[in-house]
C-alpha cells in the first residue's frame, strides 16, 4: 500500500476532495472521470474506485454462482457460502479505507487492488 500523496499539488487535492470521495460510490465513479479530467488527484481516486467497483461486481457474480450451484445442498457447503460474506466484508473495508483517504486528502493505494491502473 504505497502512499503517493506527495505527488499531488495541495490545490488540486483541496479542490477535488468531493470528486475523490464520490469515486468510491459505485457508478458515481463516472463523475470524477468525466467532470474532473484534469485533476490528477481525482483521477487517482477514480482509478481506485473503478477497481473496487470491478472487484465488487466480480465478487457478486461469483457469489451468485456459488448460491445457485450450492443452494440445494447448502448444509454440506455452508463454508463456501460463508466465503461470500467474508468477500463482501473485505470490499466494505476497502471502501471505507478509500473514502477515508479521499476525505483526508491522502493518495494511498488500496491493499490488494490499488496497484492496478485502468485510468492514467
Amino acid at each position: 500500500m504505497r502512499d503517493l500523496s506527495r505527488e499531488f499539488q495541495e490545490s488540486d487535492v483541496e479542490q477535488n476532495k468531493l470528486m475523490a470521495v464520490l469515486s468510491y460510490f459505485s457508478l458515481l465513479v463516472l463523475l470524477p472521470i468525466l467532470c474532473a479530467k484534469d485533476s490528477k488527484y481525482a483521477r487517482f481516486h477514480a482509478n481506485q474506485g473503478l477497481m473496487l467497483l470491478l472487484v465488487s461486481m466480480g465478487w457478486q457474480f461469483i457469489s451468485a454462482m456459488l448460491n445457485l450451484v450450492f443452494d440445494r445442498y447448502w448444509w454440506q457447503f455452508r463454508f463456501l457460502l460463508s466465503l461470500s460474506g467474508v468477500g463482501y466484508l473485505l470490499i466494505l473495508v476497502l471502501f471505507c479505507m478509500g473514502v477515508a483517504n479521499a476525505v483526508t486528502g491522502k493518495a494511498k493505494e488500496l491493499p490488494l487492488i490499488g496497484h492496478f491502473r485502468i485510468l492514467h
